[in-house]
């Protein structure tokens, strides 16, 4: 995530939660959200978080959803809309991801983002959570 309030840089805490779509035995993930000034265009900042998850033993192709040792995604710049096959923001799942919006609505839980209506606690509390949803905190 990106924001051009560098005064507002923050970081939320870390949450463990259930795999989602992975395989049975798949471990359980941990979770946070970034929110910092970068002075990159989104595509470019996207191929740096790319080189990352590579340094941290990320292989190029694996399967779907395959448990991982990072997992960068950039979930929106701004008020910034885009759209193709590399990028889209903002991400088009961050309103429906309990591990995406507990920790955001802990840093920014006031913000709108494009192309919605609620804000980020507002769609938490929307949220239908479902049995298999475990979300606790970690620090």
């Amino acid at each position: 995530m990106l924001s051009s309030d560098s005064t507002h840089d923050r970081v939320s805490s870390v949450y463990e939660t259930n795999p989602i779509n992975c395989a049975p035995d798949a471990p359980s993930f941990l979770n946070a959200v970034v929110e910092i000034e970068v002075g990159e265009p989104p595509l470019r900042l996207l191929e740096k978080l790319q080189v990352i998850e590579v340094r941290f033993g990320r292989p190029k192709i694996r399967e779907k959803n395959a448990p991982r040792l990072l997992d960068l995604d950039l979930l929106y710049v701004d008020n910034l809309t885009h759209e193709d096959e590399a990028l889209i923001l903002p991400h088009p799942f961050i309103y429906q991801r309990l591990f995406v919006l507990v920790p955001l609505a802990e840093i920014s839980p006031d913000r709108i983002l494009p192309n919605q209506s609620l804000s980020v606690q507002g769609a938490l509390s929307a949220l239908k959570i479902n049995n298999s949803d475990k979300i606790t905190k970690y620090n």
